[in-house]
């Protein structure tokens, strides 16, 4: 954890932003996002164990290591326990007995959101970033309107409405490198590809070393350059990206040359697999079927058919690479 702090799908902030800078686990769809009421039922604290947060912290590679796993534990029970007094858990007034430090508050809802096990965990995870954002919590802020833009919880509860504002409003002064990605990612989902590099364009351009996002910003302001039918802005950007985000670069640069440039695309498959992206070993299979389809003698074919059963093996989730 570094100074100022964000997680990632890259999809919150560490610094106190949420950024996994370990080994990257296989892909999955973003979580469903919560409905956003405050029934008790949504707050069961005895579904939010001390193993989930030793798992969630264990996939992180180590990002998060400042408190243990029991430590957080504690602190989750401090938070359901001023809900159970009567606190609004969106805008939970956290002192004496159940005092949190916002660093911790916003790490716990960072964990959360990762955590698999249960609904409570996200509806504890969106009502920490909330009450952490109330509070004052710039970084807070910025990763529950990424996770809300990105599980389709956005709008959806007048309770979040004031967090929502408060993110257009650091949008709209547009000093904020992070949030300008994050919008500009939102513009990239819902096909407004021209607003997305509007936006995402002078993010890059702007100095500020707190720039946690900034291979994200790069990739999609990658991707709309693609959709516009700019492939050689895409690809430079593509190329630039450093650190955790080089896999999902290279898929995206597989993607791009798969039909102009084959041998590439596989290479870039290939790096993208190992190097985290599980999903590319489909791909490479792909490829050696199509491979198979254009062989002219048995024995290529029978080659290109072993390579795809191993590359199709090697993408079950269950395989270690």
């Amino acid at each position: 954890m570094n100074s100022s702090g964000t997680v990632n799908p890259q999809w919150y902030q560490t610094r106190t932003y949420a950024v996994s800078r370990g080994p990257r686990a296989p892909l999955r769809p973003p979580p469903r996002a919560p409905k956003v009421e405050s029934r008790p039922d949504m707050f069961d604290i005895n579904q939010i164990t001390a193993g989930i947060f030793e798992e969630t912290i264990r996939g992180l590679g180590g990002f998060l290591d400042e408190l243990k796993p029991e430590e957080y534990h504690q602190y989750a029970l401090k938070f359901a326990n001023a809900i159970k007094n009567g606190a609004d858990p969106y805008n939970a007034k956290l002192s004496g007995e159940n005092d949190i430090p916002l660093k911790v508050l916003h790490e716990m809802a960072c964990v959360l959101w990762l955590a698999r096990h249960s609904a409570a965990a996200h509806a504890f995870s969106i009502a920490m970033w909330a009450s952490a954002s109330e509070a004052g919590h710039h970084v807070s802020t910025l990763s529950l309107a990424r996770c809300l833009m990105i599980s389709g919880g956005w709008g959806k509860s007048q309770r979040l409405k004031r967090v929502e504002n408060r993110f257009r409003q650091v949008v709209a002064e547009g000093k904020d490198q992070n949030a300008l990605t994050a919008e500009g990612e939102n513009f990239l989902q819902i096909g407004q590809y021209e607003a997305a590099v509007k936006i995402l364009k002078p993010a890059l351009s702007l100095n500020d070393s707190d720039f946690e996002w900034r291979d994200d910003c790069k990739i999609c302001l990658g991707k709309s350059y693609l959709k516009l039918g700019r492939s050689a802005e895409a690809r430079q950007l593509f190329e630039a990206v450093e650190n955790a985000r080089i896999s999902d670069a290279d898929a995206e640069l597989a993607q791009m040359l798969r039909k102009t440039n084959p041998d590439e695309a596989r290479q870039r498959m290939y790096s993208a697999a190992t190097g985290g992206r599980q999903d590319m070993f489909n791909q490479l299979a792909e490829l050696e079927l199509e491979k198979e389809a254009q062989a002219t003698d048995d024995e290529s074919r029978k080659n290109h058919q072993l390579w795809a059963m191993e590359w199709l093996r090697l993408a079950e989730p269950s395989v270690m690479f």
